[in-house]
């Protein structure tokens, strides 16, 4: 998938690189390389999915929180995409898809 830039990002994606705490902020516009995360070996990436009631923002923390219970050394965050469950013509489910990288041991 390519990386968004620029005025192509969606407002949910501007809302992120502007609220979410460092820890966890996408680094939109910016390809991460291996170097950003270990200086020597290997890093893995996997893909989750987040899901929250309160927003995105907390669906991308969500996924982040519930793969560290499993998953050691998480170094990094890249949303993928977002979507929702709509019922009544209101969202009732947020889903944030983002991949998750750490080093291999």
């Amino acid at each position: 998938m390519p990386v968004v830039t620029g005025s192509r990002l969606t407002a949910a994606q501007k809302h992120l690189t502007e609220t979410l705490p460092s820890s966890i902020k996408p680094e939109l516009g910016k390809e991460p390389e291996v170097g950003d995360f270990i200086e020597s070996g290997a890093v893995k990436v996997i893909e989750v999915i987040g899901i929250s009631t309160e927003g995105f923002e907390a669906a991308v923390g969500n996924a982040v929180a519930k793969a560290a219970e499993s998953v050691s050394g998480i170094t990094g965050v890249e949303v993928q995409k977002f979507s929702a469950r709509v019922d009544d013509g209101k969202v009732v489910q947020y889903r944030a898809t983002v991949k998750l990288a750490f080093a291999v041991r």
